[in-house]
């Protein structure tokens, strides 16, 4: 655990934010996302329940078709959704019709693209020409603190603060004390996935958000590993949070450095350009017809038959 002022809360700023704010009644709300979003929701409730702060949660949804009390302050979850990959940004869409309705607006710690245009396109060039409210836009590392504080009208505060997940110990997620058996590759395969030509071809990779079939099995897989491998940047933080070595890789653009270099590298996860290999593998990827016979689909379905669900087969849907 990094450093802090308060027992339990990494989150400084937004922590302090909410104490000062404590009297008003909060709309928290949560745009879409996977079960990474909700660990971050989680911590950002703890927070809120340490600050004080009364709230009703809400989905983004339900936020963007109703109208709440004028008197109301309303947080909006953060996480990496405000980016070119994915095309409804639905926190930004949130923040929009929030500021200058109501009092106080916070966007919780956002990770930004370096695509300057499209911060341009869809957030700045969006913005009400000045508010009557007060309004706080977070990152949640520096390269995009730096890449959106220049770019904020002066009405709006920039903010740099740690991804509310990590504000969660282990007691907040589990009580169980699991037997660890299995080093976790979570590696994700979709639009954020990294190159794969460093693949050990003789473990199994699994993408928990598309493996686990709820939040409670997402965590058990994490809970039940001796050692986590992955590039998903809250895979990483749930292993720091429940004590598991744990090695973070890059995803597609700057996400998972970012965030690394603010905060992970000082609770004890790992950074890695690439997988390291273990000397079999490395003697496997050696070999082309080897790799291509590893590599063919009905190998790797073979390989989880046989070693997936012997590994993890208290936890197959």
């Amino acid at each position: 655990m990094m450093p802090d002022e308060s027992p339990g809360i990494v989150s400084q700023h937004i922590f302090k934010l909410f104490q000062e704010h404590r009297a008003t009644p909060f709309i928290f709300v949560e745009p879409w996302g996977n079960f990474g979003d909700q660990l971050l929701w989680m911590g950002a409730e703890k927070l809120a329940k340490l600050a004080g702060v009364h709230h009703q949660s809400v989905n983004v949804g339900t936020f963007l078709h109703t109208d709440y009390p004028s008197h109301v302050g309303v947080y909006i979850n953060g996480g990496g959704g405000i980016n070119p990959l994915y095309p409804e940004t639905t926190a930004m869409q949130a923040f929009l019709k929030s500021v200058g309705r109501y009092p106080i607006t916070i966007l919780g710690p956002q990770t930004f693209p370096q695509d300057i245009n499209f911060i341009k396109r869809e957030i700045v060039n969006k913005l009400p020409h000045g508010s009557p409210g007060a309004a706080v836009l977070f990152a949640r590392e520096k390269l995009s603190y730096n890449i959106i504080k220049p770019l904020l009208p002066g009405w709006i505060e920039p903010g740099l603060d740690h991804d509310t997940a990590l504000n969660l110990q282990a007691t907040d997620l589990t009580t169980s004390v699991p037997h660890r058996r299995f080093d976790l590759y979570a590696i994700r395969n979709d639009k954020e996935a990294f190159s794969k030509n460093q693949r050990d071809l003789l473990a199994i990779w699994i993408d928990p958000i598309h493996f686990c079939f709820d939040f409670n099995q997402w965590l058990a897989l994490h809970h039940r590993a001796k050692r986590i491998v992955t590039n998903r940047l809250h895979s990483s933080i749930l292993g720091s949070i429940l004590g598991i070595p744990t090695t973070l890789l890059p995803n597609s653009y700057h996400k998972n450095h970012s965030v690394w270099e603010h905060s992970l590298q000082q609770c004890g996860i790992l950074w890695r350009d690439e997988i390291e290999l273990r000397p079999l593998a490395q003697k496997v990827n050696a070999i082309p017809p080897l790799r291509q016979l590893l590599e063919l689909p009905f190998t790797q379905r073979l390989l989880r038959v046989f070693i997936h669900r012997a590994r993890y087969r208290s936890l197959v849907p």
